[in-house]
Parts: structure tokens; C-alpha cells; sequence
């Protein structure tokens, strides 16, 4: 509603919505990106984190269809236009999981920073350093807009490589994730303490 208004444009053509549509599709990756990890970072620690990550997971996944899909009623996004759109979310869903997974993990405030501070730079360095007409994969925010032009949004060879070299990071930092929480157990560190 924010992006598209309360009144239909004078055309009503998908010429007309296409800056709506990018900014709906940009806001909902630094929704993923910044605002899902920062309201679970700066609360409280989960009592079973994996579990509940993945419930957050799930809820995100599906969020994003709803988002996605009806996009195409007011754009000329082709089929696989909007599902390699939809799985390039995905992959930041399963990226900044990973981060949320352990930030939500630890109670102390430097792994929580730590990866709150990460997800920023990853999200404000694409920005600030991209400098072309082809947005790079490691660039979510310009990634997601090229994707999302219409009609043909980004060429697909470079949409699939954007989609699987994102969902490869998101998984070997889950490793990492996992494998940090598992240290922080084994060593009993307050941050591995669980909440009374």
C-alpha cells in the first residue's frame, strides 16, 4: 500500500508500477537482511534456537511467495522471472538464518554485534561499492532490483548464478554457525548457558 498508494495511476500499466514493484522487492530484502536479524539479535535468547530459527525460516519462505507472486498481476514478470526472484530470496532467507541462529544462540553482546554488524556491511558494501549496469551476486539489494526489472529483469544465466552462489554462502555459513554454537557448548561459556 506504502509503495504503490491509495489511487491507480492515470495509465494503468505495468510501465506505471515498476518502481513500486522494485521498492516492494527491495524492502523485502532488508526486511530479511537487516530488520530480521536485528529484532532477534537485540531480544532475548531463544530457549531452543535451531527450532526456533527455522520456525522464523519457514514464516520468511512463505512470506516472501505471498510478496512475490502477486507481483506479477501488476508487472510483465515471466513465470521463472518471479520464481528465480522468489529462490534468490530464499537463499538470503537461508543466509541471514544462519547469523540469526547464532546471534539468537549467544547471550553475550559480541556475537550478536558481531553478526548483526556483518549482515550491515554485507548489505551497505554491494551498495556503496557496486559501480555498473551488472549488479554482482555478492550485492543482495542491486541483485534482487536487477531481477526485478521488467520485462525480462536480469539475463538468466546470471539470475540462476546469482541464486546458487547465494544459497551456497547461506549454507557454508550455516556450518560455520553450527559449528560455533557447538564450540561455545563443548567450552561452557556463559554465552552457552541456557536461559532460566
Amino acid at each position: 500500500m506504502l509503495f504503490f498508494g491509495v489511487r491507480p495511476p492515470v495509465q494503468a500499466v505495468s510501465a506505471s508500477y515498476i518502481e513500486s514493484v522494485t521498492m516492494t522487492v527491495t524492502s523485502t530484502v532488508l526486511g530479511i537482511m537487516i530488520g530480521w536479524p536485528l529484532m532477534r539479535t537485540t531480544g532475548r535468547r531463544f530457549t531452543a534456537p535451531f527450532r526456533q530459527t527455522m520456525l522464523d525460516m519457514i514464516v520468511l519462505v512463505c512470506a516472501v511467495q505471498v510478496i512475490i507472486w502477486p507481483l506479477r498481476l501488476v508487472s510483465t514478470w515471466t513465470s521463472m522471472q518471479a520464481f528465480l526472484l522468489s529462490m534468490e530470496l530464499i537463499a538470503l532467507v537461508i543466509l541471514t538464518g544462519a547469523v540469526v541462529h547464532l546471534g539468537a544462540t549467544a547471550t553475550g553482546p559480541m556475537i550478536r554485534t558481531t553478526g548483526m554488524a556483518v549482515m550491515t556491511i554485507i548489505v551497505l558494501a554491494g551498495l556503496l561499492l557496486h559501480d555498473g549496469d551488472q549488479a554482482p551476486w555478492w550485492s543482495p539489494v542491486d541483485t534482487a532490483r536487477s531481477m526485478s526489472r521488467t520485462p525480462q529483469g536480469a539475463p538468466l544465466d546470471t539470475s540462476i548464478r546469482s541464486v546458487v552462489l547465494t544459497g551456497i554462502s547461506g549454507s557454508g555459513l550455516w556450518l560455520v554457525s553450527l559449528g560455533i554454537v557447538g564450540m561455545l557448548g563443548k567450552s561452557g561459556t556463559p554465552d552457552s548457558k541456557p536461559v532460566d
